[in-house]
């Protein structure tokens, strides 16, 4: 059985009524989203609120807003955000991002989306919203960001390596051009199975490629990990 909550340095996570729980995608994609000095951040698909907490955490200077569709998990992320240091920066709204309106625009877009694109559907609905894109397909995901981020803003995601030239395929059609691709080994001998990609509107010259690997041969993190995961994890010191 899965935690009811996950203990960070400075927020918590309750996640027992989040079909989908804290896990290592979301905390990478946390870790890694890098904008300069965003004061509005957009959190799409927000879940437990993880990712938008270490936004807040990471930019004391932004409002971060977050968009939730299932009514649960955005009931546990607004409770989440408010019993946290945050309170006062972050919201939660439970809404569809395909309708979602706001009268501002974003400097920063985040989202760690649904994946199984072709898997059985899970006959649990609130498990089956949060990891299948029947629910935020990659085209209305994209279309919700060009329309919702600044001109100079960036979008992060965080995808299956074997998703990436599909997303980039369907940016480019919106003007958004990739400049950051971060492949995510589990360990240094097994193939990226996740990609953090980050986009933004113009022409993109150079694209920045790298590699982060989670986990050394023996199971504990890598040092690179470990540096970028120093603030919010407890057994870091």
């Amino acid at each position: 059985m899965s935690n009811t909550y996950f203990q960070f340095k400075k927020f918590t996570v309750n996640q027992e009524r989040c079909a989908m729980k804290v896990g290592t995608d979301g905390v990478v994609l946390g870790v890694l989203a890098s904008c300069a000095e965003p004061q509005r951040i957009l959190d799409i698909g927000t879940g437990t609120g993880l990712v938008a907490l270490m936004m807040a955490q990471r930019y004391a200077q932004a409002t971060i807003d977050a968009v939730e569709i299932v009514d649960e998990a955005a009931q546990q992320a607004n409770e989440n955000a408010q019993q946290s240091p945050f309170a006062e920066r972050v919201n939660i709204y439970k809404s569809d991002i395909n309708t979602y309106e706001t009268e501002h625009k974003y400097d920063m877009i985040v989202s760690n989306p649904p994946y199984f694109v072709n898997s059985l559907l899970n006959p649990d609905e609130a498990r089956a919203t949060a990891r299948h894109t029947q629910s935020l397909t990659y085209e209305n995901l994209v279309r919700a960001v060009a329309r919702l981020v600044n001109t100079d803003g960036v979008f992060a995601v965080i995808i299956p390596s074997e998703a990436k030239e599909q997303m980039r395929y369907l940016c480019e059609l919106s003007g958004l051009r990739l400049f950051s691709a971060i492949y995510i080994r589990t360990t240094e001998r097994k193939q990226p199975k996740r990609v953090v990609l980050q986009f933004r509107f113009g022409a993109t010259t150079d694209i920045e490629q790298r590699t982060l690997v989670l986990q050394n041969s023996d199971g504990s993190l890598s040092a690179e990990f470990q540096a970028l995961t120093h603030d919010f994890y407890l057994d870091k010191v």
